[in-house]
């Protein structure tokens, strides 16, 4: 196990079950949210190294975000990559400083991405992908 945490911020289960399974058969401890306050608790209780986010979220303040140059306290220094279904979200990814992910996205270049983001680009390679269904 790589001992990076991980915090997957989804509002979709089966997405985040996807993100979950994908990303912890890489090596990787993750830790789920699907609304922005327990992402607010997860921040504040784990060491987080990445955290993957849906612009998406219940509860998110981007918009207030972007206004403030930042999410919070809890986010400085930690990577972010933000997913979304809207392409229109890029350029408020950009703006957080952030790498944007299109929904629905391979789950393979969600691992490949969050390896590089994480500086473990190297340790992908070769990678089979996990079977969400447990199979």
């Amino acid at each position: 196990m790589l001992q990076r945490v991980i915090l997957v911020a989804e509002e979709d289960s089966k997405v985040r079950r996807v993100m979950r399974v994908n990303l912890e058969h890489a090596g990787l401890t993750v830790y789920e949210a699907a609304r922005f306050s327990h992402l607010a608790y997860l921040l504040l209780t784990y060491p987080a190294a990445l955290v993957v986010l849906s612009l998406t979220l219940p509860g998110l303040p981007v918009l207030e975000a972007e206004a403030a140059g930042g999410l919070g306290q809890g986010w400085r220094g930690i990577p972010l990559l933000v997913t979304s279904p809207e392409a229109s979200h890029r350029v408020q990814a950009a703006r957080l400083g952030a790498e944007f992910l299109f929904k629905p996205f391979d789950p393979g270049d969600l691992v490949q991405r969050a390896l590089r983001l994480l500086g473990l680009a190297h340790y992908g390679e070769g990678l089979a992908l996990a079977d969400p269904g447990g199979g």
